[in-house]
């Protein structure tokens, strides 16, 4: 895709990506609520106009990160769970996700990981990804029907969402993935 953009197109990729990854700097450094459009602005080395062709406002970067892990999903971990058993595919993309939780940064993450935020709600790629692994585990028979696909992922986000959480909550005091694996491995056992 980037071959065949304009100069142009890409100077405007990059300073997306520019503003994008300031905010997620003075994010995992001061904390949302305490940044202002201003500030990653000045840090950028941009306007604010320039920010605002970009994002609609400062609650756009928190849609672009869901957005990016998505992507990161759909493309990333799907190739590395492909091919493999139904069970070891779900774990391997808990490992995925507790992994990408940690590159996201504990200040970060206690940003996302609050009432008001609403993504955690939609249905999104990383989802539409785990359910396509259960459905073709349960063809295959090798995780049982007795589970909705789309009530199994829900659970197993509500669980994965909560060590987390959790781990937020003790500062990173325990092995994120080596939790998330240990759970995982013993929820799929149930079903």
């Amino acid at each position: 895709m980037r071959l065949s953009m304009t100069n142009r197109q890409l100077k405007a990729l990059e300073t997306k990506e520019k503003i994008y990854q300031t905010a997620l700097d003075l994010l995992e450094s001061d904390g949302y609520e305490n940044i202002r459009i201003e500030d990653i602005c000045h840090k950028a080395g941009v306007s604010t106009g320039t920010f605002y062709n970009y994002f609609k406002s400062k609650n756009a970067i928190l849609e672009l990160i869901f957005k990016k892990g998505d992507e990161y999903f759909q493309t990333t971990v799907r190739e590395a769970v492909e091919g493999l058993e139904a069970e070891e595919a779900v774990i391997v993309f808990f490992r995925y996700y507790a992994q990408y939780n940690i590159n996201t940064g504990m200040t970060t993450l206690k940003q996302l990981y609050n009432p008001e935020n609403q993504f955690f709600t939609k249905k999104r790629g990383m989802q539409d990804l785990l359910n396509e692994v259960i459905v073709k585990g349960q063809e295959a028979g090798e995780i049982m029907k007795t589970v909705d696909s789309d009530d199994m992922v829900a659970d197993l986000f509500v669980l994965a969402r909560g060590i987390v959480y959790d781990w937020c909550l003790k500062d990173g005091g325990f092995d994120l993935v080596e939790k998330m694996t240990s759970f995982i491995k013993r929820v799929l056992k149930t079903y």
